[in-house]
């Protein structure tokens, strides 16, 4: 490999020809070049390779100031160089601790020396969808690797595809003959619902919603920063009029073909999308309407999601810094719960709903008076209880009640078998981005033999929401250690098979509240609802920016339960279950007592908020803002973890159907102060990247944004924090494990 003399290491002493996360795709030596002479018998004990625990057998060759790392022929997979205590030739220390993550990654053809890999995926395109490969797996019918690579010298982007022969193709291309397939095969009429006509008799009746043509970004309008929209503001009202007009021509569109609307969405004009009931023949000719965007099966199914929750999200600690979701709107959508008794909710969407023990668990996890015991993650809070499966109770808890947050733990019948979003998603990726912006948090599912979702074999099962616009929460254990097992962790297709669900975990395992005790994703949602709003409880901003909310829960979950990091997870298709990992409210907290503003002061923890347009992207596709991370100097072992979060558009492009689309690819990019690039998350098709490492006490590192593709404008957050021990808390913990030795 070619020394790329631009990407320094993070300590000023030397140079290397790998970057931090970057893919190597061929070749197995990484070279160090020193601003001093290199003792060779220190280099051999202090520089080792290592995949996960074990230790891999390196060459190291030492000349003078130059050190090559040979690596043996190793696997695909992610990968650590790791420098401890380098001594020079005259006995000085070079290097104390250093460490390059990187992956190997086979790719078919070959690049120029002068690029860079910082993402790399296999897949094969089959007729209706793409299926992403291990890194160097074969298909019968051959493959593509599509590439993110940018120039070593100037950081200039350019993605790249080759076929299994090597040779250059079109993927971009590609993807559109694909997309005019799915067109002509399934029109405006959704994939899930158009397998049900196939087996329909023309007079059979299907229950279905029906979206009009849209045409918006996933910001429309520049949405205020610096406090919390109370009302909507007038951009939203206009957008409003505009859906009205759309919805009412849409509405026209059935009557005219006779089909029966629903009769709460006949008695409300204002009602968007529309619930009806239509005939096999009647959908067919509906779907050649031009006033209709798309038609989704409507799925009335509500399955709940059964499997210490405030001390292992460390809430207690949030509720001691003063934080407790005090006047905050929070929702619980599922049925009611079965015994209202030391349970408190400032209103109802119905007095009679059908109930259960597990909206009664779901409900008191965020808030309960059950004398002296935890009064639930958010015990300050407003609890709603948007108590049926409908989605009218959805929209009455968010257009009605202006709940910011939003609980959700049940899951339709028709979605963990289906690879691709589905109605309920399509309506929550639209509601996050218009006011009163709610956050919304949802139990990603359990899997378990005989479950009563019937996939087979269990695991299977897709995670069961599958939005971009909120978060899915997977369930581990009460000491935050292991993901449970059949906590749902399958991630749906993708044009570049790389998306990362569920985004985080927190405890669900043997939750006990109000005289109920249960496990499952379930309840693991409903906490991390619980410390959302403790999140906006610190700053009312968040009330009305749930991409910072996201971006700071997957900033603070700084405990990684299985897997490696985020970035090389994703990247190397690793599939680690957790998501970004462990919610943690107390971090949480003091990551939102922090707010931040682009290029302002170097700060320990931090978030903002704010819209990426093209206004704010330069020539080279970055961001012309940078944030500022500031590692304290007196910290030891200090890491940081930097998390973005953005917004999909529900629109119609072209002539395609309504859908949640990501028109926006951000990346995430970090760099030290010298210029080197110390970590990175550049995936094609997340709505949010998270890159960690291990940083240098008394460094000041940047936190860089680059938009890879798209022009549309978005809403983003980003959050970041520094975690380490402070020489005060070694010195409190050596006498003890003495005083114990």
């Amino acid at each position: 490999m070619k020394m790329d003399p631009s990407f320094k290491a993070n300590a000023p002493s030397f140079t290397a020809n790998v970057a931090a996360d970057e893919i190597i795709a061929d070749g197995r030596t990484i070279e160090l070049s020193f601003a001093a002479a290199v003792d060779p018998q220190s280099a051999q004990g202090a520089i080792q390779l290592r995949r996960g625990c074990e230790t891999l057998r390196a060459r190291i060759k030492v000349t003078k100031r130059t050190v090559q790392v040979e690596a043996p022929e190793v696997a695909p997979g992610a990968l650590r160089l790791v420098i401890s205590e380098l001594l020079g030739a005259k006995g000085e220390m070079l290097v104390e601790h250093y460490v390059l993550p990187f992956s190997v990654i086979p790719i078919s053809g070959k690049l120029p020396a002068d690029l860079r890999i910082e993402h790399a995926a296999r897949v094969v395109i089959n007729e209706f969808d793409v299926v992403r490969l291990a890194p160097g797996q074969e298909a019968r019918g051959g493959h593509i690797d599509v590439v993110k690579a940018v120039n070593r010298k100037d950081g200039m982007p350019i993605e790249l595809a080759f076929d299994e022969r090597g040779e250059r193709v079109e993927y971009g291309k590609r993807l559109a003959e694909l997309a005019a397939r799915r067109q002509a095969k399934y029109g405006r009429i959704h994939e899930t619902l158009f397998n049900q006509l196939e087996q329909a008799k023309d007079a059979d009746r299907i229950p279905i919603i029906v979206w009009p043509k849209l045409e918006l970004p996933a910001a429309p309008y520049e949405k205020p920063t610096h406090e919390r929209s109370l009302r909507p503001p007038e951009a939203e009202l206009k957008i409003d009029a505009e859906i009205r007009e759309r919805s009412g021509q849409m509405r026209a569109a059935l009557e005219r073909y006779k089909v029966d609307l629903d009769k709460a969405d006949a008695a409300d004009k204002h009602a968007f999308p529309l619930r009806a009931s239509a005939t096999a023949e009647q959908i067919r000719a509906l779907a050649q309407n031009d006033a209709v965007g798309a038609i989704h099966f409507d799925d009335r199914s509500a399955i709940t999601d059964l499997g210490n929750s405030i001390s292992i999200a460390r809430t207690d600690l949030a509720h001691v810094a003063g934080f407790d979701g005090t006047g905050i709107r929070v929702a619980v959508w599922e049925d009611g719960p079965s015994d209202t008794t030391d349970l408190s909710f400032a209103a109802r969407f119905t007095a009679s709903p059908p109930a259960s023990d597990h909206a009664r668990l779901t409900s008191a996890i965020i808030k309960n008076v059950e004398p002296n015991k935890p009064k639930g993650h958010a015990p300050d809070c407003s609890l709603y209880s948007a108590n049926t499966g409908n989605i009218d109770a959805l929209k009455w808890a968010v257009n009605d009640q202006h709940c910011t947050v939003i609980s959700q733990s049940f899951h339709r019948n028709s979605e963990p078998g289906s690879s691709g979003l589905q109605s309920d998603d399509l309506l929550k990726d639209w509601m996050v981005p218009r006011w009163p912006y709610p956050t919304i948090l949802q139990a990603a599912g359990n899997f378990w033999l005989g479950d009563p979702d019937g996939i087979s074999p269990p695991e299977s099962e897709y995670v069961n929401h599958k939005g971009f616009n909120s978060l899915a929460i997977g369930n581990h254990n009460d000491t935050a250690s292991a993901m449970s097992g059949d906590s749902v962790f399958r991630n749906p297709a993708s044009s570049h098979g790389d998306r990362e669900l569920p985004e985080l975990a927190a405890n669900g395992t043997g939750v006990s509240a109000v005289g109920e005790s249960m496990s499952g994703t379930s309840f693991a949602a409903p906490a991390t609802a619980g410390v959302t709003a403790v999140l906006q409880d610190v700053d009312g901003v968040l009330c009305s920016w749930p991409e910072g909310c996201r971006a700071i829960l997957l900033a603070a979950a700084g405990r990684n339960i299985q897997g490696g990091t985020w970035w090389q997870d994703v990247a190397t298709r690793t599939d680690a279950r957790d998501g970004a990992g462990a919610v943690d409210a107390r971090a949480g907290v003091t990551i939102a007592q922090q707010r931040s503003s682009r290029n302002g002061a170097a700060t320990r923890h931090g978030w903002d908020v704010g819209t990426i347009s093209s206004s704010v992207i330069g020539g080279d596709r970055l961001a012309t803002f940078r944030y500022h991370i500031k590692v304290p100097s007196g910290l030891l072992f200090p890491r940081v973890k930097v998390a973005l979060a953005w917004d999909s558009a529900v629109t119609s492009s072209g002539g395609n159907p309504t859908a949640s689309t990501l028109n926006v690819d951000l990346d995430l990019l970090i760099r030290d102060s010298h210029g080197a690039q110390v970590a990175a998350a550049a995936s094609w098709d997340n709505s949010y990247e998270v890159a960690e490492f291990s940083a240098h006490a008394g460094e000041t590192y940047d936190i860089v944004i680059r938009r890879w593709s798209g022009t549309d404008s978005t809403w983003y957050g980003v959050a970041w924090t520094t975690t380490g021990l402070s020489l005060a808390e070694v010195v409190g913990v050596l006498p003890e494990r003495i005083s114990h030795g």
